[in-house]
C-alpha cells in the first residue's frame, strides 16, 4: 500500500524544482477559485455534457408517443394502419398541409380519425415524412379548433396523439403556434375524464411538448397544468400505473437542462413535489427524486431549502433500495454544496459507506462526482474514510473504464491530492495515477483540465530531487508534451499560458 494519510502540517521546505505554477500560489484550497479549477464550475461544465447526452438519448426516441410514459397510447383500430396506406395517400392524392386543414375543417369523425392514426402510424416509422410536411405554422389552427367540433374522447384521443406525434419533429414557430392557439387550454378537463386513455394521452402530450420546447415548457407551468398534474397524482395514488404516469411527465417538465426555469416558480413547486415522495410507488416516487434533482440543477440555491421536504434525511434511506440508487446518487452531488450541518447529518447517517457500496456498479460515474463533492465539502470528515484500500481500489476502477468514468476519477484523485496535507502528497506518485491525470488533460472540459494540472503542480512542488527524478519520468511516459502541445491552442489564455510554461520546464528535464 502506498497511501499513508496524515492530517499533521508539515513544517518542511518545498525543494526547488521547476517553477510551472504562477497561478497555484500555494497548497490551500481557496488558491483554487483563483486558478478556475474549483468544482463549481466543474459541475457546470459537466452538467452541460450530462444534458446534452440526455437531451440526445431523448430526442433519439421522442416521436414515438408509446416510448414517453411508458403507456401505450394507441388503440387497437390505431394498430391495424399500416405505413403503405398513409403512403399511398401521400403519393397517391398529393397530401398538402391545405389537404390536412380541409380534412380537420370538414367535421367528418371517421376523416378526422383516419388522418390522426396515419399520422400517429407514420411517426413511429417514418418521421422524416411529418417533418417536411409539417412545417406552416398555420395547420397549428385547424388542429386546435377540433378540439371544438364536438368529437367524442376517443376520436379526441387520437387527435391528442397526432399532435404529440408532430410536435418534436415539427420546427419551433409551429411549435409556438400550437401554444399560441390555445393548445394546452383545450386539455385542462381530460385529466378529470373517466375515459382513462385520454388522460394518459394528455400526459403524453405534455411531457413531450416539455421536453420539445421551452416556449412550451413554460406555458405548462404558467397555465397551471403541473398543478393539476400533481393533483392527479395524489387523487389516483391507488392506480399505480395512472400515478407512475403522472410522475413521469412532472419529471419531464423539467428534465430540460439547456434551458432555465424561473426561481420562484421553481419555490413555488418545490413543497408540492416533495409531498409526491409519500406516494407508495416506486417508480412515481423514482421520478419525483429526479425532477428534485433537475430542479436543482436549475436553481443550487434550491438546495438549501431541500431540508424543509425531509431530503437530506430521506436520500440516505433512498440509497439503500437498488431501485432508487440511481436517482438518490445523483441527488448526493447536488446536497453537497448545503450547509455544512446537513452534509454532516447526511455522514452520520452512513452516507458514506452506501456510496461505496456502489463503486463497482453502473453507477460509478456519479459517485466518484458525489465523493469529489463531498471531499471539497467536508474534507477533515471525509479524508480519514479514505483509506489506502479504497483509493488503490478507486485507481483500479478509473483505469479501467470508460471516458466518462475516467474523468469523474481523475476530478477526484485531482481533489484528493489538493486537499491532502503537502506531506503526503509524494505518496501519490504512482504510474496508474499519473497516466490518469495526464490523459485527462485532454478531455476538452476547462475545469478538468484546471484541477489536472493544479493536482500535477502540487505533486512537482513537495517531492524530494530523487521522487522528483522518477514523477518527471512518469510524465514523460504518460506523454504529457503532446498533451501540453495540445493545450498552448486552447482557446482559455491562461490554460494556454501554464502549458507553455510547463513544457519550457519539461525541456529542461529532457536535455538533462
Amino acid at each position: 500500500m502506498f497511501f499513508l494519510f496524515s492530517l499533521k502540517k508539515s513544517n518542511a521546505k518545498t525543494p526547488k524544482m521547476m517553477m510551472i505554477s504562477p497561478f497555484f500560489a500555494d497548497d490551500q484550497p481557496d488558491s483554487l477559485k483563483k486558478s478556475g479549477a474549483d468544482l463549481s464550475n466543474y459541475r457546470e461544465q459537466c452538467l452541460k455534457e450530462r444534458n446534452a447526452r440526455t437531451l440526445t438519448l431523448r430526442r433519439n426516441s421522442r416521436t414515438a408517443i408509446t416510448n414517453i410514459l411508458g403507456v401505450n397510447s394507441l388503440n387497437s383500430a390505431g394498430k391495424a394502419h399500416r405505413r403503405a396506406s398513409f403512403l399511398d395517400e401521400l403519393q397517391g392524392i398529393n397530401l398538402t398541409i391545405e389537404t390536412i386543414a380541409e380534412i380537420l375543417e370538414s367535421g367528418s369523425l371517421q376523416r378526422i380519425s383516419d388522418l390522426c392514426t396515419q399520422i400517429v402510424n407514420v411517426s413511429s416509422t417514418s418521421p422524416q415524412l411529418l417533418q417536411k410536411l409539417f412545417q406552416d405554422p398555420s395547420i397549428a389552427i385547424p388542429f386546435v379548433n377540433c378540439f371544438t367540433c364536438g368529437i367524442n374522447e376517443s376520436e379526441m384521443r387520437l387527435l391528442i396523439d397526432a399532435i404529440s406525434s408532430i410536435f418534436p419533429i415539427c420546427n419551433e414557430d409551429l411549435r409556438r403556434s400550437f401554444i399560441d392557439e390555445g393548445l394546452l387550454m383545450n386539455i385542462y378537463c381530460f385529466f378529470e375524464s373517466e375515459y382513462k386513455p385520454i388522460i394518459y394521452s394528455s400526459l403524453a402530450l405534455v411531457a413531450i411538448v416539455s421536453i420539445s420546447s421551452s416556449y412550451a415548457r413554460d406555458s405548462v407551468l404558467s397555465l397551471g397544468i403541473l398543478d393539476s398534474i400533481i393533483q392527479l397524482a395524489h387523487s389516483h395514488e391507488e392506480d399505480k400505473p395512472l400515478t407512475d404516469a403522472a410522475c413521469a411527465t412532472i419529471e419531464k417538465i423539467f428534465s430540460d437542462g439547456e434551458s432555465d426555469i424561473n426561481c420562484d416558480t421553481l419555490d413555488y413547486y418545490l413543497d408540492q413535489i416533495g409531498s409526491l415522495l409519500k406516494l407508495t410507488s416506486e417508480g412515481a416516487v423514482n421520478s419525483i427524486l429526479l425532477s428534485l434533482n433537475s430542479m436543482m440543477e436549475k436553481s443550487p440555491s434550491l438546495v438549501m431549502k431541500m431540508n424543509q421536504i425531509g431530503l437530506y434525511v430521506n436520500v440516505v434511506n433512498y440509497l439503500k433500495i437498488p431501485s432508487f440508487a440511481g436517482a438518490a446518487i445523483k441527488i448526493v452531488g447536488n446536497l453537497c454544496i448545503g450547509n455544512p450541518s446537513d452534509v454532516h447529518m447526511m455522514l452520520e447517517c452512513g452516507l458514506f459507506q452506501l456510496l461505496i457500496g456502489y463503486l463497482r456498479t453502473e453507477y460509478v460515474a456519479d459517485v466518484l462526482w458525489d465523493l469529489s463533492n463531498l471531499l471539497e465539502a467536508m474534507t477533515k470528515d471525509v479524508l480519514p474514510m479514505l483509506t489506502d484500500d479504497l483509493i488503490n481500489a478507486i485507481v483500479e476502477i478509473t483505469s479501467m473504464s470508460s471516458y466518462l468514468v475516467k474523468r469523474e476519477g481523475a476530478v477526484f484523485l485531482s481533489t484528493l491530492i489538493l486537499y491532502t496535507d503537502s506531506s503526503v502528497v509524494p505518496a501519490f506518485v504512482n504510474v496508474d495515477i499519473i497516466e490518469i491525470l495526464v490523459e485527462m488533460l485532454g478531455c476538452s472540459v476547462t475545469s478538468v483540465i484546471w484541477r489536472c494540472i493544479n493536482s500535477l503542480m502540487k505533486l512537482s512542488h513537495n517531492l524530494q530531487p530523487d521522487k522528483l527524478e522518477l514523477f518527471i519520468q512518469m510524465l514523460f511516459d504518460a506523454d504529457i508534451v503532446k498533451m501540453l502541445n495540445d493545450l498552448v491552442e486552447n482557446n482559455n489564455t491562461e490554460i494556454a499560458e501554464i502549458s507553455r510554461v510547463m513544457l519550457n520546464s519539461l525541456s529542461h528535464y529532457s536535455k538533462c
